[in-house]
């Protein structure tokens, strides 16, 4: 007799997460999960909660309320320090070079090594030393990148994606907000949909196309919950 596949839990999760500014709602009530060797794609229009997400899980900001779990367990880090101790590692789009590396010598602790842009400065930097590493991703939990292509040419672009697949290749969980539907489609194992705040859907790459997500995007296209990618895809 075999045994039964036990469940794949989320490395990462979290359940309402309410961030606002005043009296503006960055993220309103927002459910997350990512698991083991997964690449999760967050998309959305301008204002759509993406980053805030992102930095309200790596604690770069605190939300107002909602449970973020690791590994199962409920927690509360005060800042992004503690949360990167834990494991949960972030490179923003908006952080300078030294910052940006700051967060790669987190990661893979080594000499440091100068690429154009800021964050490609980060990620190619971590790609250079982690590719000569066997042990270069074990302090990380699962990684977090804020538009990590976006000032990077085409030849960087193609570096970061191969980057990302090695990481997914050794059971690492990657999150990776993106404004490029195509690259979505191509890296992503599952699309997490930001619309005005909220999650609004969670889709496989391979059930919708460009057009459907720019059309749940701008909420054109409604997505049923039992129609929705919410477990990792075997």
């Amino acid at each position: 007799m075999t045994e039964p596949d036990l469940p794949l839990l989320p490395i990462l999760e979290a359940e309402g997460l309410v961030k606002t500014y005043g009296s503006l709602v960055a993220l309103d009530r927002v459910d997350f999960a990512v698991y083991p060797g997964e690449v999760l794609a967050v998309v959305g229009d301008n204002g759509a909660g993406k980053s805030t997400l992102i930095r309200c899980l790596s604690a770069a900001e605190l939300a107002d309320s909602g449970t973020i779990r690791l590994h199962g367990a409920a927690v509360r880090f005060r800042t992004a320090r503690e949360a990167r101790m834990a494991g949960i590692n972030a490179v923003f789009q908006s952080v300078d070079a030294d910052a940006a590396i700051d967060i790669a010598t987190n990661l893979y602790r080594d000499r440091e090594q100068a690429h154009p842009g800021p964050l490609g400065k980060a990620l190619l930097w971590m790609e250079s030393k982690g590719m000569r590493r066997s042990a270069a991703a074990s302090a990380s939990t699962v990684i977090l990148l804020d538009e990590p292509t976006a000032a990077l040419g085409l030849r960087e672009s193609a570096k970061v994606r191969h980057f990302i697949e090695h990481l997914r290749g050794r059971g690492l969980p990657i999150v990776v907000v993106s404004h490029s539907i195509p690259q979505v489609l191509e890296v992503a194992d599952r699309v997490h949909v930001q619309r005005l705040g909220a999650r609004v859907a969670v889709v496989e790459p391979g059930t919708v196309d460009a057009a459907d997500l720019l059309a749940i995007m701008s909420g054109a296209m409604h997505v049923d919950p039992k129609d929705q990618a919410l477990g990792p895809v075997r």
